[in-house]
């Protein structure tokens, strides 16, 4: 029988028992493995509690009891072994007359790393890298999940947005004397991440956010307690004496304050680690979208000058040829185009959808030359173009807004470079506002997602082009598209746009090339391998059998 007693190990109590720890991992980048000795009391139990990312493996040295785990009981006794998986809720009661005592072993999720980014940020201020909004959001969906207060403060340790409001004990407390919370040590001396403990042993987690070396900021998780001290009632009852306020209801409050076994301890370092990189992740996109815009200036900047050259040269290389030639006006007038570009519009309207600006100055860049009446096209484009790419938004007054707005921009400028250059800023911009509306939230982040790719299947999206979308990693996005529809988004993707060609097969003047790129694929060999994949035949036996049963 193990004696917790005389152990040198560190032991924890609560109401219902006791852990001793055998085994903690001592670099948590590398180790990961917890191994605990858990006695339960006779008639107790240990509250459901919520596993986040953590497994278990259960072995029974001694003592029976019960297991319950996502509602389903399991009856357990000595050399039982039982495993519990990550994101479930458990739950034991000890029924026997003696000590239920279970070897635990945890294995909690790969810890995160503080990440470094190889880039120069100018600005040392969270505020200025990172929309708060973005980051309040987070904060209190982690919050939700771990049941705990989520704080983030600027370098001065000052909170960049409204938390929730801390314990009642914590008010009692400040109100009589300055907060005693102090360093007591980092996790298995990882210098990042911090434990602080008060004289009543209420915890707090803290870790740094890192950008190319510098700290900008903190995320601070709390409050908790890990150890109650031998001297708690002592201290609760002098801070009962010093406020005036009855020992009853101080013991109330601080008993709401959440017990965690120390294995916990590594699930929220994991969970707020996961968020600074995050937030690093948003700070390296801001940058990297502020230094494109800035290059697209300069860019825009060289082709106008480059355009003055040109037009500059041209109308010198006309004089010489007027000397020796008799030039054809008439010859001269064709070599632009008159009629309105169809093509390009369209080229243009799948580019905005896609959501792709670099395609779109690519597409302007090497059609600009081509048309004559620049100025009556360019105002025809942005009036169809509006209603189109705007659709899914459903805001009338937005696209009669946007068109009145690039109409007086079009007025207000004279050369054929500049009416391109409208034509550029207001493609920008409605891929700027269709970005906005998919990433708001609608509700269910894999609902919107998931209408987003019914919408969209049949053009060029693949999983990073919608992360970028939704502003969300593509490693997070197809684990929790995944975990929701059972496919991946490629299948997905796939499977709509399959179904969507059975439609166009039953028409014999459609080739299977055709219907193949009206759908969304790039390549025929492609898409009757995934056709069979799905229908175990290709599409043109699919064709043969649908169109023979039905005539």
């Amino acid at each position: 029988m193990v004696d917790f007693i005389e152990s040198n190990n560190e032991v924890q109590k609560f109401d219902w028992g006791e852990v001793m720890w055998i085994h903690e991992p001592s670099k948590t980048q590398f180790n990961r493995l917890s191994a605990g000795i858990v006695r339960f009391f006779p008639g107790n139990c240990q509250e459901k509690h919520f596993h986040l990312s953590e497994e278990q493996l259960l072995y029974v040295i001694q003592g029976e009891g019960i297991q319950i785990i996502d509602g389903k009981k399991v009856n357990i006794k000595e050399t039982s072994i039982v495993y519990c998986p990550p994101y479930s809720e458990h739950e034991i009661i000890n029924t026997g007359k003696i000590d239920l005592v279970i070897l635990i072993t945890y294995v909690p999720h790969k810890f995160s790393s503080l990440r470094q980014i190889p880039i120069v940020f100018s600005e040392n201020n969270i505020q200025e890298l990172v929309n708060v909004n973005i980051i309040e959001n987070l904060a209190n969906q982690i919050s939700n999940i771990l049941k705990l207060r989520i704080s983030v403060y600027d370098l001065k340790y000052k909170e960049i947005f409204e938390t929730k409001k801390e314990n009642k004990f914590c008010d009692i407390c400040k109100n009589i004397k300055p907060c005693t919370k102090k360093l007591v040590k980092s996790i298995n001396n990882d210098n990042f991440e911090k434990v602080y403990h008060c004289e009543y042993g209420v915890s707090s987690l803290e870790i740094p956010i890192v950008l190319e070396e510098n700290i900008v900021g903190y995320i601070e998780c709390g409050n908790f307690i890990v150890y109650k001290s031998i001297y708690i009632d002592k201290n609760l009852s002098e801070l009962s004496s010093s406020s005036g306020i009855d020992i009853k209801y101080i013991n109330k409050i601080y008993n709401e304050f959440p017990l965690n076994p120390k294995s916990r301890l590594y699930v929220l370092k994991e969970n707020l680690l996961m968020m600074s990189e995050f937030i690093q992740e948003i700070a390296k996109r801001n940058f990297f979208e502020n230094q494109l815009s800035i290059k697209d200036e300069e860019i825009l900047k060289s082709r106008k000058e480059n355009i003055r050259l040109e037009e500059a040269l041209k109308k010198a290389n006309s004089r010489l040829l007027e000397e020796e030639y008799i030039i054809n006006p008439i010859d001269m007038f064709n070599n632009s185009s008159k009629e309105y570009p169809f093509e390009l519009e369209l080229y243009i309207e799948k580019e905005i959808k896609n959501m792709n600006l670099e395609g779109v100055y690519n597409l302007i860049d090497t059609n600009k030359l081509r048309y004559n009446d620049v100025r009556d096209t360019i105002q025809e484009m942005i009036f169809v173009l509006s209603r189109t790419v705007l659709r899914d938004l459903e805001d009338l007054k937005l696209i009669s807004y946007l068109r009145n707005k690039y109409n007086k921009k079009i007025s207000l400028v004279n050369s054929d470079e500049d009416l391109w250059n409208v034509l550029f800023e207001f493609s920008k911009e409605c891929i700027d506002k269709n970005r906005a509306f998919w990433r708001k939230d609608k509700g269910n982040l894999i609902e919107n997602i998931n209408e987003y790719i019914k919408k969209y299947y049949k053009e060029n999206i693949n999983l990073n082009s919608i992360s970028d979308v939704f502003f969300i990693s593509p490693n997070y996005l197809s684990s929790i598209f995944n975990e929701r529809n059972k496919v991946s988004i490629t299948e997905y993707i796939n499977l709509l746009r399959i179904e969507e060609s059975k439609k166009y097969l039953l028409d014999r003047s459609m080739s299977v090339s055709d219907i193949c790129k009206k759908v969304g694929f790039n390549n025929s060999s492609y898409f009757s391998q995934i056709f069979k994949k799905f229908n175990s035949i290709t599409p043109n036996e699919y064709r043969k059998n649908m169109l023979d049963n039905k005539y």
